[in-house]
């Protein structure tokens, strides 16, 4: 004998239709979830890369701001020696330097924390990482051009993730409502069946077609409020994606705010070191011909370096605002990122 069976359950009302559509939103929701992964660790990593690299420029101007004090200290101790000064000026001196000798521990866990951040991304131990000094990238002065930042704004993997998650609760919901309605499949039936042999001959061919009807009456008050309670995720994810709209423009926003606030301030501290070099120089000029002490010479060598440190803080600060804008308008590199992995 041989005989095959065929079931075939017709969707005429669109519940199974809504579950493959909620399935498809669910997976696309995971895509996303993967791309905002991805651009994660791309801003992570960059912004670990420039602040290690500033946190080395910082290391480099506190060594020399020692260096200027502990020469201010050798000139003061030798006056208040020879009873020329008091020791006022000594002891803010020397105040001043452990406070800098203080930044030297600050620096180098900054430096290891921006390691082992990077080690993390990499799948690496901090040990294991090694980074060459390339403070040139703090020289790089990069504009931010957004093109299209509507675009950029509306592809963002979480506006996308919220979407698809609110196309998966309504789907669902929907399904819900189409399960309150009967089911409605085709059953088939084909055989052969040989009595006389063993093999299929004189053999008898049956076959059938028949409609079956499926109505869950006893379970319809469950099925009501299983359909009440979908269509309530459909209404939160709904909410959820409003949120995470919101929350998208205003976060844009500050980013290009802040872009404008921290490139000012740079400018600031750029034109504060340029004049404060330029009274070094002249302090300078002026102890070589006997205008001035030495003592206010290394002054303004320790004006020009402290000046130098804020120019270097808001150099960091910029490149991590530039950064943090690129992080923001997400919406369109980051699906050439994805391109380019695959």
């Amino acid at each position: 004998s041989a005989n095959v069976a065929l079931d075939w359950q017709l969707d005429l009302f669109g519940r199974i239709t809504a579950l493959v559509d909620a399935a498809n939103a669910s997976a696309m929701s995971q895509a996303e979830q993967v791309r905002l992964l991805q651009i994660e660790v791309v801003s992570s990593v960059v912004k670990g890369f420039v602040s290690y690299q500033g946190n080395v420029e910082k290391q480099h101007i506190v060594t020399l701001q020692i260096e200027a004090l502990e020469q201010s200290i050798d000139v003061l101790q030798a006056r208040v020696d020879e009873g020329v000064a008091n020791e006022l000026d000594l002891n803010r001196t020397m105040a001043q330097l452990r406070q800098q000798q203080a930044l030297m521990p600050a620096i180098e866990y900054a430096k290891y924390s921006d390691l082992s951040a990077l080690a993390v991304l990499s799948g690496k131990l901090a040990q294991n990482i090694a980074i060459e000094n390339e403070q040139g990238v703090l020289e790089r002065d990069f504009s931010v051009a957004l093109k299209n930042a509507n675009n950029a704004i509306a592809l963002r993997p979480d506006i996308s993730r919220a979407l698809f998650d609110f196309s998966q609760a309504n789907s669902l919901s929907v399904a819900a409502s189409k399960a309150l309605l009967p089911d409605i499949s085709l059953s088939a039936f084909a055989g052969v069946v040989s009595i006389g042999s063993t093999g299929l001959k004189n053999t008898d061919q049956q076959w059938q077609v028949a409609p079956q009807l499926q109505w869950s009456l006893l379970s319809y008050p469950a099925l009501l409020a299983q359909r009440d309670a979908q269509q309530f995720l459909s209404e939160a994810a709904y909410s959820d994606y409003q949120q995470v709209v919101l929350t998208a423009l205003s976060e844009s926003e500050l980013s290009l705010q802040l872009l404008v606030n921290q490139a000012q301030q740079k400018r600031f501290a750029d034109e504060r070191y340029d004049f404060a070099n330029k009274a070094f120089l002249q302090s300078q000029a002026m102890y070589e011909e006997g205008q001035i002490p030495y003592l206010e010479l290394l002054d303004a060598r320790q004006d020009v370096l402290i000046a130098q440190e804020n120019a270097v803080e808001t150099t960091i600060s910029s490149l991590l605002a530039k950064v943090n804008a690129y992080q923001s308008f997400n919406g369109q590199w980051s699906y050439a990122l994805n391109d380019t992995n695959k």
